[in-house]
């Protein structure tokens, strides 16, 4: 399943999410370069979850992280239904997809006026970390 959840703003995507079901292809799949499908191919257990993302705080590569049922299952509640912290913070993304916490919205990378620390600040003036290197 993919999601783009969007940005209060301007409407553009503040993430994009993947969760690849065991023996599954990536939505885009036709489109990637046959180097990245060969990537995936040779790096991916076909037989486990993955996770491909982009958000705010950065990426996981071409080939997207294995991750276990529990947490797909904890991404696609968060993402299919209405957002809420608890939802958003159970995902295990780091920078929360863009998601701000006091303003319960999410934001592109633009809009949250990102410093070359990763800490964010949204339209509104939250501040909070979107950088995974910065968090336990």
């Amino acid at each position: 399943m993919r999601f783009c959840p969007t940005c209060e703003i301007c409407g553009r995507p503040s993430a994009r999410i993947e969760v690849v079901a065991p023996h599954d292809r990536p939505v885009q799949w036709a489109s990637w370069p046959v180097s990245r499908q060969q990537l995936f191919r040779t790096y991916r257990d076909p037989a486990s979850h993955d996770l491909l993302y982009e958000g705010p705080g950065g990426h996981n590569g071409l080939v997207g992280d294995a991750i276990t049922p529990q947490r797909a299952d904890a991404i696609t509640a968060a993402f299919t239904g209405a957002p809420s912290n608890a939802l958003i913070q159970a995902t295990g993304l780091l920078d929360g997809a863009g998601w701000c916490k006091a303003c319960r919205a999410f934001y592109c990378a633009e809009h949250w006026s990102i410093s070359r620390t990763g800490f964010g600040c949204c339209p509104n003036g939250h501040r909070q970390s979107l950088d995974p290197h910065w968090h336990p």
